[in-house]
């Protein structure tokens, strides 16, 4: 199935890609197929904002929240910064 892309970034390896879609939801997909292999946990809820990857996490900063997901397993963990949205 087709879905538009609002951001996107390649993997360090070259082997998946991290997008967020127009539905606000964060995918890994498979580089060379392009096929979703992952959609990962939570919501994103601004299209403005910086995505990337470190090491094995696709991080992600909006609203002065930091949102890192581990590439692996999906899992989500959350840090608000000073003065950041709650």
């Amino acid at each position: 199935p087709k879905f538009s892309v609002a951001v996107g970034t390649w993997s360090p390896d070259g082997a998946r890609i991290a997008c967020i879609g127009a539905d606000g939801r964060l995918r890994l997909h498979d580089a060379e197929t392009g096929e979703p292999a992952v959609t990962l946990e939570g919501e994103i809820t601004e299209e403005n904002g910086d995505l990337r990857w470190v090491g094995s996490e696709v991080m992600r900063l909006e609203a002065g929240v930091i949102r890192r997901w581990d590439a692996g397993t999906g899992a989500v963990m959350v840090t608000r910064l000073e003065g950041g949205a709650e």
